[in-house]
């Protein structure tokens, strides 16, 4: 099979298009100069089996664009799937995170409410620990 020249992909990203211009032909690797030349060097039989063989050149560029379209898109789907991963990954220790913080933070508060309802001055414990210790006094 052909190797396909990359430089003659245009479009830079919204698809790939291939350029309709013989030069796209003649960047393939083979050799299709001697096949031409075994040919008859005139007449209509040769020019036919000149055509023929550009055609199937470029059936066989056609297939290779579809190919190397096919690999990117492919490529691609595998990025996105890894990123996703990755920030699923990065989401879920996060989550990990503030769990752990919430409840460090809710038996701090449990701890302090506990420490006031003792009769503690740590936070003055707002006006009903006033009422409280005027009525013990």
């Amino acid at each position: 099979m052909p190797k396909l020249a990359l430089s003659t992909l245009r479009g830079g990203g919204q698809g790939y298009r291939w350029g309709r211009d013989a030069t796209a032909v003649s960047h393939l690797h083979t050799n299709s100069n001697s096949n031409l030349n075994s040919h008859a060097a005139s007449g209509a039989e040769g020019a036919r089996a000149r055509a023929d063989e550009e055609r199937a050149l470029k059936k066989t560029l056609r297939r290779e664009a579809k190919g190397v379209a096919r690999a990117l898109r492919r490529d691609g789907e595998f990025l996105a799937e890894v990123r996703a991963g990755e920030r699923a990954g990065a989401a879920a220790a996060m989550a990990q995170e503030r769990k752990r913080n919430r409840g460090q933070l809710e038996a701090q508060a449990a701890e302090q409410n506990a420490f006031v309802r003792a009769g503690g001055e740590l936070r003055g414990g707002g006006a009903a620990s006033a009422q409280k210790k005027r009525r013990k006094a």
